[in-house]
């Protein structure tokens, strides 16, 4: 990976990562409506668990990001690159990292 290409991949990171927040704090108030909607529409207990994951998931993501701001918020591009790719798997990245 050349230096530039190095530089612009960090600028996205930290980007996504300063842009997920928001992102997290509608994902609360959709599960309660999504759960709401479905109610008596569909098997309690496949509700209440995927409801559960996604919390969970939710949860997780927020601990990541409390990580990234700690910690990492100006990271140089390896050390970067390296934490997303240990926790790339909690977002849907499809972009290959390291």
């Amino acid at each position: 990976m050349s230096p530039r290409e190095a530089w612009v991949e960090t600028q996205l990171l930290h980007s996504f990562m300063r842009h997920a927040r928001p992102t997290l704090h509608a994902a609360g108030p959709l599960i309660v409506i999504v759960v709401a909607m479905l109610y008596r529409h569909v098997e309690t207990l496949g509700l209440a668990l995927r409801a559960a994951a996604a919390l969970a998931v939710t949860v997780l993501r927020y601990g990541i990001l409390h990580v990234y701001r700690r910690r990492l918020a100006d990271a140089d591009g390896t050390v970067l690159r390296l934490f997303m790719a240990r926790y790339a798997w909690a977002w849907p990245l499809r972009h290959h990292l390291g």
